[in-house]
Parts: C-alpha cells; sequence; structure tokens
C-alpha cells in the first residue's frame, strides 16, 4: 500500500460524489452498455453500489449474487492497483465466489494479469439506432 493508506467504501457516497466525479464520468462515456448517471446513483443510492475514492481515482463495485463486479473505473492505474486488495476482501465478505472486471481491452494487460485475472468473454454490440 501506499505510505500506510487504506481503501474502503465511501460511508456516504453523495458526500464523496465531488472527488469521484470525473473519473467515473469518464469511465461510464468508455463503458459498455447504456448506464446513465441515474441508473449509478439509484445504484448507490439503495446499496447495491459501492463507491471507492482514492486521491487520483475512484471504482465503483457492484454485487450481484455471487459475483462480485468492478463496474467503473478511473485514475491512476498505480492507486487502483492499490485498490484491488481491498476490493477482494470486500467481494469476499460479500460471499462473492468470483470477481468480474468492465473495460477496454487494454484492461487486460494491466496491473490485473500479474494479479490472477484473465479474458473470459468477448463482447460484440450492434446499436439498433445506428441503422
Amino acid at each position: 500500500m501506499d505510505g500506510g493508506v487504506s481503501y474502503e467504501p465511501s460511508e456516504c457516497w453523495a458526500k464523496d460524489w465531488h472527488k469521484a466525479h470525473d473519473y467515473i464520468v469518464k469511465a461510464m462515456q468508455r463503458s459498455p452498455g447504456n448506464d446513465t448517471l441515474e441508473d449509478l446513483f439509484l445504484a448507490l443510492t439503495d446499496g447495491r453500489a459501492q463507491l471507492w475514492v482514492g486521491k487520483e481515482s475512484a471504482v465503483v463495485t457492484v454485487c450481484i449474487g455471487k459475483t462480485f463486479t468492478l463496474w467503473l473505473a478511473g485514475g491512476k492505474l498505480r492507486e487502483l492497483e492499490q485498490m484491488l486488495p481491498a476490493v477482494e476482501n470486500l467481494a469476499k465478505e460479500f460471499g462473492a465466489e468470483q470477481i468480474q472486471v468492465f473495460g477496454r481491452r487494454g484492461w487486460e494487460h494491466s496491473f490485473l494479469e500479474p494479479a490472477g485475472y484473465k479474458p473470459r468473454w468477448t463482447i460484440l454490440e450492434k446499436s439498433l439506432w445506428d441503422l
């Protein structure tokens, strides 16, 4: 860890949102799917999602069933790497059996690869409104 910094989900995501806003909005713009800020805020408000805020990065996680997902992440890769053990620990506390990461192909060769994460699927998409 960086100088004894510990990472954990925000206790009050609304209070910490200003620190995470730019990182998470940028991640949403690059993420697959059509999730909106309204979707994100609803998931954070009802407790389905967790906001993690660092000094120079932010992550949103969500646990559905036995799958814990790093839904959105942005900022400094080094800090995101430092957050990973705490994220994995929370996944275990939630009873998750696996962790998934959604992101661009570049994530396949980031700090996640040496941590044991492997590509599993390829997503093909077609917008019905681009016809």
